[in-house]
């Protein structure tokens, strides 16, 4: 059950500020949460001169609302979308909370029959007072609570993950080998590395100079790149594979491969990248939007395809150094193409320089954004349009026309292909199998090309 609170005086004196927090919210627990019950709540009840401000207040959330959130929990009593409260006064409180009890009673989880030896382990786990616990210790928990089948331990590890109350991930052995017991720590060791230097400065910033590694930190939020070193401090030598196996499997972070001026291991934090930067337009290069604003696009969304592009970039012959900014990126896949990638509010554009690798291009582009609807947004939804001379064409229509260059190429990889069931690493090596077998494919077709001109 999830609670999106406003201030109504404020919906009613900056309707477009307020819409763009309610929709935001609203999104984002569509997204990450479809189908869970919203309660909207208008704060500063008792400040309202009439209730004719209330009802303007509930025409202005109907109008957005619509059909487009149907899980919008209705205030019965007042016949209204949403609830007015006051802290100050009180009023609606108690209603509220009525409300929202009864819908969790009401939720499919709130009425899982868990077995007795499932419970045991949970609140052995918790005895442990400890913020994660090794696999082999997870099972050795379990048999003491009679659970001898490690398919049943595996049983329980799920619906606990499903429920939030472990995090226990598998696509890899190394996050499989961990059950993280408190999900907050998680948290807390991520906010250390990914936080603004502006509000929230390191607290032990005289021991990281004293240890040599102010550099470190000054490259984290100049360049959002980070050492071995500084992540290892942070985070203790015993867990630092484990989290930074989450940070590249949730897509936070990825291994960067292009500095050799530093002989420390290095890792890109794209969400630390500066907003600023001078773009570089290639010159001649063929456009592609993907439009994500009948729905939209998460924050973070555009950071984490960075992470696969730089990925996916380090593992091509002769790749160019990325430029690279929070809503910008410039790379390079191999030595002959180079393409450029911008977001700008729900679309993302795509410039690609070498023409013959265009379809190609928007292929990989499409199967990491599945990829990461798939492992991480869980919903995402995009329309492309093509460049062709000077205008834009839809994909469908452009692909039904068979137009040059989107579809000169002979391969193509589904896009309801499912990547849920392997990691990123086995996604990366397959996006590059797939890249340099399109790459001679590509080639064949220029050659051909070229001797049917002469």
């Amino acid at each position: 059950v999830y609670l999106v609170v406003f201030n109504m005086e404020e919906l009613l004196t900056d309707a477009p500020s307020a819409e763009q927090y309610l929709r935001f919210w609203l999104n984002s627990v569509k997204m990450h949460a479809e189908g869970a019950p919203i309660f909207i709540v208008g704060t500063f009840a008792d400040t309202l001169s009439s209730d004719e401000r209330k009802l303007d207040v509930e025409a202005f959330l109907q109008r957005m609302i619509g059909d487009k959130f149907k899980h919008v929990a209705r205030n019965e009593k007042d016949s209204l979308v949403f609830f007015p409260v006051s802290n100050k006064t009180g009023e609606g409180i108690l209603e509220l909370r009525q409300a929202v009890i009864e819908s969790a009673e009401q939720q499919v989880h709130a009425n899982i029959t868990v077995k007795m030896r499932w419970m045991l382990c949970l609140d052995n786990f918790d005895m442990m007072n400890e913020p994660w616990l090794t696999l082999t210790k997870v099972q050795e928990i379990a048999r003491a609570a009679g659970i001898s089948n490690s398919t049943e331990v595996e049983e329980m590890l799920r619906l606990y993950h499903q429920l939030g109350m472990v995090v226990h991930l598998t696509s890899t052995q190394t996050l499989a080998n961990v059950v993280v017991t408190n999900p907050q720590w998680l948290l807390d060791s991520i906010s250390l590395l990914i936080r603004d230097p502006e509000i929230h400065s390191f607290e032990r910033m005289e021991e990281l100079e004293s240890v040599g590694l102010k550099q470190d930190i000054d490259l984290l939020f100049s360049k959002g790149l980070v050492t071995y070193d500084l992540v290892q401090f942070l985070w203790g030598s015993e867990q630092v594979d484990f989290l930074l196996a989450v940070m590249k499997h949730t897509m936070l972070l990825s291994e960067w491969e292009f500095d050799e001026e530093h002989d420390d291991k290095m890792y890109l934090v794209p969400s630390l990248l500066q907003e600023s930067h001078t773009e570089e337009p290639l010159p001649g290069a063929l456009e592609c939007r993907l439009d994500f604003s009948e729905d939209y696009l998460p924050i973070g969304s555009f950071q984490r395809l960075i992470c696969l592009c730089v990925t996916h970039s380090s593992h091509l012959r002769n790749s160019a150094i990325p430029v690279l900014a929070r809503n910008y990126a410039k790379l390079s896949f191999g030595q002959k193409t180079e393409l450029e990638l911008k977001e700008a509010g729900n679309v993302i554009t795509m410039r690609v320089g070498n023409h013959l690798m265009a379809s190609t291009c928007l292929m990989i582009i499409s199967s990491m954004l599945t990829k990461l609807k798939e492992d991480v947004l869980g919903r995402l939804s995009w329309k492309v349009t093509l460049q062709n001379g000077n205008q834009f064409i839809p994909y469908d229509e452009a692909k039904e026309q068979n137009i040059e260059p989107w579809f000169i190429n002979i391969r193509e990889l589904s896009k309801s292909k499912n990547y849920n069931d392997i990691d990123v690493d086995e996604f990366v090596k397959l996006m590059r199998d797939t890249y340099n077998a399109e790459e001679e494919e590509e080639l064949e077709f220029a050659l051909e090309n070229v001797a049917n001109d002469r």
